[in-house]
C-alpha cells in the first residue's frame, strides 16, 4: 500500500520543462539516422541492412531506427531504469558550470548521466558493453537482442544531445511548477516546436566530424565548439532573459521599428500588440561563422509566455512564436547535426581482416580509422545455424591509425566463409571503445590439373624442391560483385622433416623429426584479367612461381591455399580463397633392371650365361633377349594405355642397373592414380618393349585428424629406397610373382639416379 501512494504522489509532482516533446524528438533522431553515415556502416562493416529487424524481448521487434526513435521517446520515462530517479532532472548541462540542474530541482550533469552513471542502464559506456555481445556471443538471438539495446540506448543518448539544443537545458532553467502555480509555466519554446513540428526545417547542418568532436563529452563542452556552449551563448530561456542578467551573453539591441502582432489573450481575447524585439548575433564557433538573428527576445507590455498582461504596466522581456521559429531555424537543424554526429562517433571504428599482399600465407589487421587502437582483437567465425564460434583471442596489440598490424599465422581462416572481427580497448581518447567488422571470403574451389599433378621434379636434381605448381581454380563470383580484374597467389603450407635425405635413407620419419611449426611458402602474384576471370567460372588451370619460395621435397602435412584479390570498383576489394589437402611429395623410382636375366627363376648377368652351354641354350628358347639393354623410357601421369603418348617425363638411353628417380605430388583425396610407361630400345626406336600401367598411392606421411603421424613404408629395391616404382626385366619362361625378392644386387654405394632428359614444366 506504501508503493501504491508513493506512486500516486510522484505521479501528482509536476515535472519540469521536459524540452523536445516526443514527436520532435524522434524526427530529430529520424533526420540524424538518415544524415549519418550508420546505414551504410551497418551494410558494410556488420553486415546488417538497416531494414533487418531486432527483437528485444518477446514484444517488440524494431528496425535500428525504430529502436533509436523509441530510445529517444523512452529517456523521457519518469522512473524507468536500475533505481527510482526522475529521468528528465539529469537531462541538463550548463557549459559555464559544468553542472546539471540545480534550480528549485537537481540533477546529474547530462554528459555525466549518459557516458556512464550506475542509475542509467541506457548510458554509452552500457551501449558498448551491448554492442560487444551483439558482436561476440554465440547465441544469434542474445546478439539480436543486444543490437537492440545498443540501438535503443544510442536514441536515448541522442535525446540528451537533442536537449542541448533546447535553452532552458543549458541554463539552469527548470521553470518551478509551485511557482505562480495557475500561470502557464512550460516552456514555451518546446510547446512551439511540438505544435509546428511537421512544418520545421531539420537538414540542413552536416554532421559535426569526429576529429573535432573526438570525445564523448565533446558533443556538450568543446572550447566553444560544443552544442551545450553554442546554444547558452546564442540563446535564452524564459528565466534567463535579457533582463535576468545570470549569463552575460547573449546580449541584444533592440530594433529601431515597433512590429504589430496579433495575439488571443485570456482576458481580452483577440487584440493586436506593439513589439519591439531584439536583434542579436548567432556565432557559431565550430563552423566560425555568425550571422543576424531578428528575433532574439520580444520586449512589450504583454507577456507573451504568461499570456498576461504586465501589472504595473511596464514593458518586459519574453518569448514568442517568432523568436521561437528564429530558435528553431538555427537550434533542430544543429540539433540532428550533433546527433548525427554523435553516430558516426559510436560506428566510427573502421577496422579488415584480409590476407597480406605481401605474404598472402598471413594475414593482417588493418585500421583504416582515423584513431590509433590498443587492445584485444578476436577473430570468431559463423557456422550455418549462426552460431558464433571464438577462433582466435590475440593478445594485447597496438594498431596504429591508418596501419596495419603484424602478420598473423591464423591458419583456421583456411576457406570461404563469414568471420567476424572484433576490437575492444581503447580507439583515440577513448576507453572501452567496441568495433567490428563482419569478413566474408568468396570461395575458390581448387582442383587438380589436368594429368592429375600439381607438382612434378626430377628427384635426381638437387635440391630436391618444387618451383610449379598447378592447379584448377573455379571461382563463383556473381555479377552483383562486378570483379574487374585482380591478382592471384598460391600458398603452400607444410611442416619441415629435420632428418630427411633425397635417397630417402632415413624413411620413414618418426614423429619427433617432424617440426611441429608450420612453414610457408608464397608463389609470385599472378595477374589476371577478364578473359581469366570468365574461364574461372567454369575452372582455369595455372601454374603458381614459387621460384623465389620453394617448397622443399622433406616436408609432411601439405597443403595449397589459393588467395584472390580482386578489384570491384568500389573502395573495397573482393577476397576469394580456397585450400586443398595435397599429399605428400612421392618418390617414384623406374629401373631398366636388364642386367640381369631372369632364367627359371634364378638371375643370371650375359657373362654367366655366355659362360654356360646349358644356360645359353636354354636361354636361346626365349624371345627375350638376355643382354643388357639400353631402354627409351617415357613415363605418363594419369593417363590409360589408350591414351596417345604425351609424357611427363622422358629418359633417353637409360643404361641396364640405372634408375630415374621422379618426385611428385598429387591431391590427398584421390586414394590412387595410374603412371603410362613406354619403353623402347634406344638402338631401334620402332620397336616397343613395352607399356605398363603403375597403381601409385597418393598420401604418405601425413598427420590425422587426432594430431598421430600416419606412416608411409618405402619400398626398396637393389638398395634404393621409394615410395612406389617400376622396373623392366627380362625373364624366361616367364617372371616369377616374387621377381621383387629375388636376391638382386644393390647398386654400388652412391650411385645417383640418371636425370631426366625431359621433364614436363
Amino acid at each position: 500500500m506504501i508503493k501504491v501512494l508513493l506512486c500516486l504522489l510522484i505521479t501528482l509532482i509536476p515535472q519540469p520543462c521536459i524540452s523536445y516533446e516526443v514527436n520532435v524528438h524522434e524526427t530529430i533522431s529520424e533526420h540524424a539516422m538518415s544524415s549519418s553515415n550508420v546505414k551504410s556502416y551497418m551494410l558494410n562493416n556488420l553486415g546488417v541492412s538497416s531494414e533487418d529487424t531486432f527483437k528485444a524481448d518477446m514484444i517488440f521487434s524494431k528496425t535500428a531506427i525504430e529502436w533509436i526513435k523509441a530510445g529517444s521517446n523512452w529517456e523521457d520515462n519518469t522512473f524507468e531504469g536500475l533505481s527510482l530517479v526522475a529521468r528528465y532532472l539529469n537531462h541538463f548541462f550548463d557549459p559555464t558550470t559544468g553542472m546539471g540542474l540545480h534550480d528549485e530541482f537537481t540533477g546529474k550533469p547530462s554528459k555525466q548521466w549518459g557516458y556512464l552513471d550506475l542509475g542509467n542502464d541506457f548510458s554509452w559506456r552500457w551501449a558498448r558493453s551491448k554492442y560487444y555481445t551483439a558482436l561476440a556471443d554465440s547465441d544469434p538471438n542474445l546478439r539480436a537482442k543486444a543490437f537492440a539495446h545498443v540501438f535503443r540506448s544510442l536514441g536515448q543518448i541522442m535525446h540528451l544531445v537533442h536537449d542541448k539544443a533546447v535553452p532552458a537545458h543549458v541554463r539552469n532553467d527548470a521553470h518551478n511548477p509551485f511557482a505562480n502555480y495557475f500561470v502557464q509555466q512550460r516552456d514555451t519554446y518546446e510547446k512551439y516546436t511540438n505544435k509546428k513540428a511537421n512544418d520545421m526545417k531539420y537538414d540542413g547542418y552536416p554532421p559535426v566530424d569526429n576529429q573535432t568532436f573526438n570525445q564523448f563529452q565533446s558533443f556538450w563542452i568543446n572550447s566553444g565548439k560544443g552544442l551545450a556552449e553554442f546554444t547558452n551563448k546564442n540563446f535564452i530561456s524564459r528565466n534567463t532573459n535579457i533582463d535576468d542578467h545570470r549569463y552575460a551573453s547573449p546580449s541584444g539591441t533592440p530594433s529601431a521599428s515597433v512590429e504589430i502582432e496579433s495575439v488571443t489573450v485570456p482576458v481580452f481575447g483577440a487584440i493586436n500588440v506593439a513589439v519591439k524585439y531584439i536583434t542579436g548575433t548567432i556565432a557559431d564557433s565550430y563552423k566560425s561563422t555568425s550571422s543576424q538573428i531578428l528575433h532574439l527576445s520580444a520586449f512589450s507590455y504583454l507577456d507573451f509566455e504568461s499570456e498576461h498582461y504586465i501589472s504595473p504596466p511596464a514593458p518586459t522581456y519574453s518569448l514568442n512564436d517568432r523568436v521561437h521559429a528564429d530558435y528553431a531555424r538555427y537550434l533542430l537543424p544543429r540539433a540532428v547535426g550533433y546527433s548525427a554526429g554523435l553516430l558516426n562517433f559510436f560506428f566510427r571504428g573502421d577496422i579488415n581482416l584480409e590476407p597480406s599482399t605481401t605474404s598472402p600465407s598471413k594475414f593482417i589487421i588493418e585500421n583504416n580509422s582515423d584513431e590509433d587502437m590498443i587492445g584485444k582483437f578476436a577473430i570468431y567465425s559463423d557456422s550455418s545455424n549462426g552460431e558464433r564460434t571464438l577462433l582466435y583471442g590475440l593478445d594485447v596489440m597496438t594498431v596504429n591509425a591508418h596501419s596495419n598490424s603484424i602478420l598473423l599465422t591464423l591458419d583456421e581462416i583456411r576457406n570461404s566463409g563469414t568471420y567476424i572481427l572484433v576490437f575492444k580497448g581503447k580507439m583515440g581518447n577513448e576507453e572501452g571503445a567496441v568495433v567490428g567488422r563482419v569478413v566474408k571470403f568468396a570461395p575458390l574451389t581448387i582442383s587438380a590439373p589436368d594429368r592429375c599433378l600439381y607438382g612434378l621434379i626430377d628427384g635426381a636434381r638437387l635440391p630436391q624442391q618444387f618451383n610449379k605448381i598447378k592447379a584448377n581454380v573455379k571461382s563463383s563470383f556473381t555479377p552483383e560483385q562486378a570483379v574487374q580484374s585482380g591478382t592471384l597467389w598460391a600458398v603452400a603450407k607444410y611442416k619441415r622433416r629435420m632428418d630427411y635425405q633425397p635417397d630417402l635413407s632415413t624413411d620413414p620419419p618418426s614423429p619427433g623429426v617432424i617440426d611441429p611449426v608450420f612453414t610457408y611458402s608464397v608463389s609470385a602474384p599472378k595477374t589476371v584479367n577478364t578473359s581469366d576471370l570468365a574461364a574461372m567460372n567454369s575452372t582455369k588451370e595455372f601454374t603458381f612461381d614459387f621460384s623465389g619460395s620453394p617448397i622443399p621435397a622433406g616436408i609432411t602435412d601439405l597443403y595449397l591455399k589459393v588467395v584472390f584479390r580482386g578489384a570491384t570498383g568500389t573502395p573495397q576489394d573482393l577476397i576469394a580463397m580456397g585450400w586443398k589437402d595435397l599429399g605428400e611429395p612421392m618418390h617414384h623410382v623406374y629401373w631398366n633392371a636388364t642386367d640381369r636375366f631372369s632364367l627359371d627363376g634364378v638371375l643370371r648377368t650375359e657373362q654367366e650365361i655366355l659362360d654356360n652351354d646349358a644356360l645359353r641354350a636354354r636361354a636361346g628358347q626365349s624371345s627375350a633377349t638376355f643382354r643388357p639393354l639400353k631402354l627409351d623410357t617415357d613415363i605418363a601421369y594419369c593417363r590409360s594405355l589408350e591414351d596417345e603418348p604425351n609424357p611427363h617425363v622422358q629418359y633417353k638411353a637409360l643404361d641396364a642397373g640405372s634408375f630415374g628417380r621422379v618426385i611428385t605430388i598429387t591431391e590427398a583425396d584421390q586414394p590412387e592414380f595410374d603412371v603410362l610407361i613406354r619403353r623402347k630400345l634406344t638402338a631401334s626406336p620402332d620397336a616397343m618393349i613395352m607399356m605398363a600401367i603403375l597403381t601409385s598411392p597418393t598420401v604418405i606421411n601425413q598427420t590425422n585428424q587426432n594430431g598421430v603421424l600416419q606412416i608411409f613404408p618405402v619400398s626398396s629395391f637393389r638398395g634404393i629406397a621409394s615410395h612406389a616404382g617400376s622396373l623392366y626385366v627380362q625373364c624366361y619362361p616367364s617372371c616369377p610373382a616374387n621377381v621383387l625378392t629375388l636376391p638382386w644386387p644393390n647398386v654400388p654405394a652412391g650411385t645417383a639416379p640418371k636425370p631426366a632428359d625431359h621433364i614436363a614444366p
